[in-house]
């Protein structure tokens, strides 16, 4: 039962499910059909915002069931509440990390088509990644306000002997801080515009564009051959 047998397990059971996951959102919302050709209502889109807004309200509740008062003085007899707790949540998570590559994906396939064919890939990556540095950011911000100066919390002091400020402090980022950003991103991911008929049109334009060698299996996710239909936004 010590602190590193329980985080690797944590490691692994990570690897796990996030392998699971992307084969089994991967065949449920990627597999096609002859008869089902285009994408039609399998949209993770739905499942990714919520899914993060049970994420949010999943991070409230098990931090309040598992928690300890600060003056316990020992740790909790018993880690499986935490990697319980972990394990869905990181479940619900999951269909986000799935979501998020293939909406990039339509992303640059929309840009290319009512761009006149001009790739523009990188530009989008210098995008994201300042989107990235921005969280990044975020994150040591909040570092330097844990171990600051005035040591909200003092990294060389056991969790059981925190001081209140910094029990405070972690309760606010989980109470208040994280739900409000798996909000922020159900919502992005609720306003996502390359939906319904937009999203059929990106497709039936993809299939007319495509090259697809005949009989194999790439044939089947392309739409008729022939001149594909205007594209424009």
């Amino acid at each position: 039962n010590t602190r590193g047998t329980w985080n690797g397990v944590l490691g692994l059971i990570t690897v796990v499910v996030t392998i699971a996951s992307a084969i089994c959102m991967g065949f449920f919302f990627g597999r096609r059909t002859e008869e089902r050709k285009k994408l039609g209502s399998k949209n993770p889109q739905t499942l990714a915002w919520v899914s993060n807004l049970l994420c949010a309200v999943w991070g409230i509740f098990s931090f309040l069931a598992i928690s300890r008062p600060n003056n316990s003085g020992k740790y909790a007899d018993n880690a499986r509440p935490f990697v319980i707790a972990f394990v869905i949540g990181f479940i619900l998570h999951s269909p986000f990390t799935f979501f998020f590559p293939v909406a990039r994906g339509w992303v640059l396939d929309e840009d290319v088509h009512s761009g006149g064919g001009v790739r523009r890939e990188a530009m989008y990556a210098g995008l994201l990644n300042i989107a990235y540095n921005v969280g990044f950011c975020f994150v040591s911000v909040l570092n330097l306000i844990m171990y600051n100066e005035n040591k909200t919390c003092d990294s060389r002091v056991a969790a059981i002997y925190a001081s209140s400020s910094c029990q405070n402090f972690i309760q606010l980022n989980y109470m208040v801080v994280l739900p409000l950003l798996k909000v922020l991103i159900a919502l992005a991911c609720y306003k996502f515009p390359i939906q319904g008929k937009r999203l059929e049109l990106l497709y039936e334009v993809q299939g007319h564009t495509q090259l697809a060698l005949k009989g194999t299996l790439a044939e089947k996710t392309v739409g008729n051959k022939g001149k594909g239909p205007a594209y424009g936004i």
